[in-house]
């Protein structure tokens, strides 16, 4: 388990998953996600790291300097394929 300080769990362009009613969505970063995430940030995302699985979320949030840290975990190993819904 790893915590870091930023503003948003991600970067701009970086691929994210997330569960929506059953099924993992597959989006990346941009400025409408960082919308989404002010509106709901108690939200868990998905991602790749080294080809493991691992899920991030916010712990806490320092409302006087903006600064919120995240949580980040392994949640599984080994190879995986996403599936996402065709729009």
């Amino acid at each position: 388990m790893k915590t870091e300080i930023k503003k948003y769990p991600f970067n701009e362009g970086d691929n994210y998953w997330t569960l929506e009613d059953g099924v993992l969505e597959c989006s990346c970063w941009d400025d409408v996600s960082e919308e989404m995430f002010d509106v709901n940030p108690n939200g868990i995302y998905y991602y790749i790291e080294n080809d493991l699985i691992a899920m991030i979320k916010l712990h806490s949030q320092d409302n006087t300097t903006d600064n919120r840290t995240f949580m980040s975990q392994l949640v599984c190993a080994g190879t995986h394929q996403f599936r996402t819904r065709k729009p």
